[in-house]
């Protein structure tokens, strides 16, 4: 899962951390992603390519997490699909 969420950067994203969210019977429920991306554009692309992933129902980029046009910190809450 983690690859699939890698394979997902533009090019020029880094990140920081990984936290899995599990439920009481430890099945994953989402994953939070921080980094930093260089641009706007290549964090909505990011959130864009996650969402194209079957195995991800969605990507939420809080909005606050856009305010500045370089240099982004971000943390993305990814939702996994249930049909997976």
């Amino acid at each position: 899962m983690i690859s699939e969420i890698r394979k997902a950067n533009p090019g020029r994203i880094s990140y920081k951390q990984f936290t899995i969210n599990t439920d009481e019977q430890g099945v994953i429920e989402e994953v939070l992603v921080q980094g930093v991306s260089p641009t706007r554009s290549e964090l909505a692309q990011y959130k864009v390519s996650l969402e194209d992933n079957p195995l991800f129902e969605s990507a939420e980029v809080p909005i606050s997490d856009l305010a500045r046009d370089a240099n982004l910190p971000f943390v993305i809450t990814i939702t996994l699909s249930q049909d997976v």
